[in-house]
């Protein structure tokens, strides 16, 4: 990718280079400042590497996230937290986490229920500053998933055999307006009624019946043709679809009046044609032909009389999409037209085993090298993937880091098959490219320079974490100078803290874990605990239908389905169903830990209970003595804070109520410590009470991530050992290294099944230059 060049743009016009400096100098400067704005409000992009494309219950989803900058997309972005959620076909969210950023960059796992039932569901994944912008731009991920416990026949659904009892076909002429008297090219797409392309053939005719020109879909149900609109004319298009009846559908209505732009790209050129049919009266002073690579402005061309036509250099413009607009002065959208850059420069890997086959359980040592131009080593985030090609069959036409980043990420609506487009470099796929460019809208980023621009976030960089709220006197007004404490009792912070006046207050620069709970406690200026708390709850993303087609499921591999693991390796047997019927009591030990307390409550004797806190069940229970240090633990969390939690909590917000006078005789209690222990259990609604000056709040902390267990098979009776080791994922490694000179080396233990495996490398450099490998790497003998 070259740097920008100059903005005053270097044009080729009839083969000659030519400079053409601005007339307009008021609209030139206002187009300049609308990009320099739009370049200081980054927006980002987040793409998901997974493990395998599909799961069965009890399984983790191992994933390595990669957050970069929309527009050049280097990894440089501020935010430290990325959400991960997994999507329900009822758009419900049934698994969510917060991932901290690490030393390798956002990486984590999300544990999948056993009994989750068998379907298609979505993986989605964003930052904070992310809900500024359309959620239809957050990573989103259709994902299959088995379950060998479910004993319901399984419902297997695949696209090609949904009948298909409709379709419709949408005609695109390029650059948006079909004019009479020239020459233009109309895109076209061919849809089936349950979403997907659907292939078409047919052809275009005028009111007269006479046959134009022959149509035939080129690629998922997309193709074009070049047509010649005359006056006084209309034209319809007579489709046909397998399986359906004849469609008459009319073309667009071809315009007397206008102006549109033309664009075709070929041999590294990008030959640009304005069609204008404006009566001189409704011609403008000056035009403007603007070209930006993801907001980035790559080119600007005043445009008069003389350079309707031109020739521009295709590496001005980065890989992906380039987005082409004709502006009046006044601002006004005349045409638009995109087109797709092809990366150049393919990753070169060389991947070398110790050995050409292995036997079961044998170690296999792995070199992988990136060859680039530079000497030194590639500076970036880099994960790698080893899957067994017998139980998971790796699909090459879905989404990875290339089409998510340059492609989808970009483009409005559904693409399908979007791995297809980069596969390999071949005429087929450019054309494929150019089809998509011309019947999907641009959308990500708006060009208006000539209004004025707001950039007011709503929702902020999350660098760090932070919980808020407000504090409301007696009256429901703001309470201003309200003194605040903040209690985390598992990370041993106590904060105090005023409110401002608007009785706002903001605790940050805490760092807190899934899940935690923060015990507020709030007084008025004069110290009266009078006051309410608001806090400020957190708002989740609201989850569009990105399941588009639920009813085309994935047909799961057998092989991988026989396996039946979990995550831990262990298999799954279906047994009799027993039931088991009987009120449950309270556990042996259960009963053995509170058997040493030195004094108890039942919640019916809480119930009945005229302390007003458990501060004063607890200076009870010690003969009315105030103890400075207690041990206090909360549904088995431990704190030391000076008797003031005991403060916030209530009888009837418990469930059971222990006073141990010496802590060592309590499984929670130091050996070091002879003070006292108080030990409560909460009931579930407690948290949900309000009281006056006190809150409790629940936020969502970060999740630390699992370490992907590799089975070591050094021993000699490791290798005998009876279970089997049935593992799809074989290696999972999101923080590969890579070496200049020495590569990266890694090592790992096969499997028991007979099997070649898959390997999948993906990743991004510091210059925002995308990486990635695909293909076999060697076989294991029986």
């Amino acid at each position: 990718m070259k740097p920008l060049f100059m903005i005053i743009v270097c044009v080729l016009l009839n083969g000659m280079m030519s400079f053409r400096l601005f007339q307009e100098k008021t609209t030139s400067e206002q187009i300049l400042s609308f990009f320099d704005n739009l370049r200081m409000v980054q927006q980002e992009k987040l793409y998901l590497h997974l493990d395998k494309p599909y799961y069965a219950g009890g399984e983790q989803i191992w994933f390595k996230g990669y957050l970069v900058n929309s527009s050049t997309h280097k990894p440089d972005m501020p935010d430290n937290f990325i959400y991960v959620e997994l999507v329900n076909q009822d758009n419900k969210i049934i698994r969510r986490q917060k991932v901290k950023k690490n030393e390798g960059g956002f990486w984590g796992n999300l544990s999948l229920p056993l009994d989750l039932p068998v379907g298609e569901y979505t993986l989605r994944g964003y930052t904070n500053w992310m809900r500024n912008t359309d959620s239809g731009f957050f990573f989103q991920k259709n994902i299959p998933v088995a379950n060998v416990l479910d004993r319901s026949d399984s419902v297997d659904f695949n696209k090609e055999d949904i009948g298909e009892n409709d379709f419709s076909v949408s005609f695109f002429p390029e650059g948006g307006h079909l004019l009479i008297g020239y020459r233009q090219q109309i895109a076209y797409k061919c849809q089936r009624s349950d979403g997907y392309s659907g292939v078409m053939k047919g052809y275009i005719v005028n009111q007269l019946g006479d046959t134009l020109t022959q149509l035939e879909s080129e690629h998922d149900g997309m193709g074009a043709f070049s047509f010649f609109p005359e006056k006084d004319n209309s034209y319809y298009a007579l489709v046909r679809s397998p399986g359906c009846a004849e469609k008459k559908i009319q073309l667009p209505q071809a315009e007397d009046s206008g102006i549109t732009l033309s664009l075709n790209q070929s041999a590294g050129k990008i030959r640009y044609r304005i069609f204008s049919s404006l009566p001189a009266s409704k011609q403008s002073d000056s035009l403007y032909l603007i070209g930006h690579t993801r907001g980035s402005l790559r080119f600007l061309l005043p445009v008069s009389n003389d350079n309707y036509t031109g020739v521009i250099n295709s590496s001005y413009f980065p890989d992906g999409i380039s987005h082409f607009l004709l502006m009046d002065q006044t601002g006004n959208k005349l045409s638009e037209r995109l087109i797709f850059n092809y990366p150049e420069k393919n990753s070169c890997w060389t991947l070398q085993t110790d050995k050409k086959k292995y036997d079961r359980r044998e170690k296999i040592k792995v070199n992988i090298k990136l060859d680039t131009e530079s000497e030194s080593s590639v500076k970036g985030f880099f994960s790698l993937s080893i899957t067994d090609n017998n139980s998971v069959f790796m699909d090459s036409l879905s989404g990875n880091i290339y089409s998510e980043l340059l492609l989808v990420s970009d483009l409005k609506g559904f693409i399908e098959n979007p791995g297809w487009y980069f596969k390999e470099k071949s005429r087929k796929a450019i054309r494929g490219l150019d089809l998509l460019m011309l019947t999907h809208g641009w959308s990500r980023f708006e060009v208006n320079p000539f209004t004025e621009q707001s950039h007011v976030p709503a929702y902020f960089v999350e660098k760090g974490q932070y919980i808020s709220g407000r504090i409301l006197n007696f009256w429901g007004k703001e309470a201003k100078e309200a003194a605040i404490v903040a209690v985390d009792p598992v990370n041993n912070l106590v904060r105090s803290l005023e409110s401002d006046e608007k009785g706002c207050f903001l605790l940050d620069g805490i760092d807190y874990c899934d899940s935690t709970t923060f015990v507020i406690q709030a007084r008025s200026k004069k110290g009266l605990a009078v006051v309410d708390i608001k806090m400020d709850e957190e708002t989740i993303p609201v989850v569009k239908n990105k399941n588009l087609f639920p009813d085309s499921l994935f047909v799961f591999n057998p092989h991988y389905l026989s396996s039946a693991i979990d995550a831990g390796g262990m298999r799954v047997i279906n047994l009799e169903d027993v039931v088991i019927e009987g009120k449950r009591s309270q556990t042996a030990k259960e009963k053995a830990e509170r058997v040493w307390a030195d004094y108890s409550m039942t919640e019916e004797m809480l119930g009945k209970s005229v302390s007003r806190t458990a501060k004063d069940l607890f200076r009870n229970a010690m003969g009315a003595a105030d103890i400075s240090d207690p041990l206090v633990v909360i549904d088995g969390m431990c704190c030391w804070d000076d008797n003031y939690i005991l403060e916030t909590i209530y009888p009837d917000d418990m469930k059971s109520f222990d006073v141990f006078k010496d802590q060592k005789r309590c499984k929670y209690g130091s050996v070091s410590k002879s003070t006292p222990a108080v030990v409560i259990t909460l009931k579930p609604e407690a948290m949900s009470r309000k009281r006056k000056g006190v809150a409790l709040f629940h936020s969502l902390g970060y999740v630390k991530p699992d370490q992907f267990y590799h089975p070591v098979y050094d021993m000699p009776d490791e290798k005998q050992l009876e279970k089997m080791d049935v593992r799809s994922t074989i290696y999972w490694n999101p923080t590969l290294e890579i070496d200049s000179q020495e590569g990266a080396n890694v090592e790992f233990y096969a499997s028991d099944i007979p099997a070649s495996y898959h390997v999948v490398i993906e990743g991004v450099d510091e210059s925002g230059q995308l990486y990635r490998y695909s293909g076999d790497l060697l076989k294991i003998v029986e």
